[in-house]
């Protein structure tokens, strides 16, 4: 791992939330650098899996990537798992299917579930491990690891410059690759404050609710508001499973769309496109807001009426009892106002 972070070391890696701001590089690669409908392209190489080109498999997992030379400029739109992932892969990192199964299936399960959500975590890894004929018990070792780097990476959160301009990460970045490699590494404090990060994810699903519409055609909305990632929580306090999950997250200011599983029949891609335009952008199963826009309260209304039409109609009743719709109800009850 030594001889990957050394090359590491020397790119020069640029954070901007702004398409045109990393277009007037001269980039050597991006991983990511993906604005909704547009992408930004390195010159050697672009690596890129959301909206258009959905069908391209996630950086962190992309088996055919050609490593950097020593001083390589990369563009990226935004920090995470995958987003590491791609970078480390451009440094020379791979694990091989055959000599390390497990580190192997780590990377493919982050890239599932970059795809399809947090949330889907146990049902991903019981796809992967029957799918690839993989040990059962590798999956409690992956999962713990998530968990442990999301722990972290909620402590040390890096975030473009709002004023769209760009910022050289090579330095954070570089640090988020050593903590990752002690995760993989089974580092016993990191790998606990995972387990702790868990704990608080269940007390987050209570604190997280503001309210809840069953629509017209069957489906569960839930809408959730923090300062934390809150679209993996489908299963509302009471047990009940929702097929959509729509949240205002409070730091980062963004609002995000996600769908419980395939079968729901929402676009979320769709729906925020449909809302905020282009800019707007992910995946059919989980989409958010313009980077770099400020989202408020109003915004996550909006949305929430475009994902109720598609569903049916407006909603007709407050979960509390009202008569009007809960966007406009001000009353101070349970997952309601």
């Amino acid at each position: 791992m030594e001889a990957i972070l050394v090359l590491l070391e020397t790119f020069v890696v640029y954070l901007s939330n702004k398409a045109d701001t990393l277009r007037n590089f001269c980039l050597d690669a991006t991983v990511e650098a993906e604005f909704g409908d547009i992408c930004i392209d390195g010159r050697q190489v672009t690596l890129a899996h959301h909206g258009p080109r959905s069908n391209n498999p996630p950086p962190c997992s992309n088996e055919n990537v050609p490593t950097l030379p020593g001083g390589s400029t990369v563009g990226i739109s935004h920090v995470d798992l995958d987003t590491l992932g791609g970078l480390l892969r451009l440094a020379g990192y791979a694990a091989d299917r055959v000599t390390a199964p497990f580190e192997w299936g780590f990377w493919k399960l982050a890239g599932m579930v970059d795809v399809s959500g947090p949330h889907r975590l146990n049902q991903l890894i019981r796809d992967l491990v029957q799918c690839e004929n993989l040990p059962g018990n590798y999956g409690t070792g992956w999962s713990e690891m998530l968990h442990a780097y999301w722990a972290w990476s909620q402590e040390n959160r890096l975030f473009p410059p709002r004023d769209g301009s760009a910022l050289n990460v090579t330095e954070r970045v570089l640090e988020s690759a050593k903590v990752l490699f002690r995760i993989l590494d089974g580092d016993e404090e990191l790998l606990e404050a995972g387990r702790k990060f868990a704990r608080a994810e269940r007390e987050l699903n209570e604190s997280s609710l503001i309210r809840y519409h069953h629509t017209e055609s069957g489906h569960l909305v839930i809408v959730r508001r923090a300062n934390a990632f809150t679209n993996h929580l489908y299963t509302a306090p009471w047990g009940t499973t929702a097929s959509v999950v729509i949240s205002l997250r409070d730091d980062f200011k963004s609002v995000t769309v996600s769908r419980e599983n395939d079968d729901v029949p929402l676009n979320c891609c769709e729906a925020v496109q449909t809302v905020w335009g282009p800019e707007a952008g992910g995946h059919a199963g989980i989409a958010g807001s313009p980077r770099g826009q400020e989202m408020t309260r109003n915004d996550l209304n909006q949305v929430v009426s475009e994902v109720i039409r598609v569903f049916g109609g407006p909603v007709r009743r407050c979960n509390c009892g009202s008569e009007i719709p809960w966007s406009q109800c001000d009353a101070n009850t349970p997952y309601c106002g």
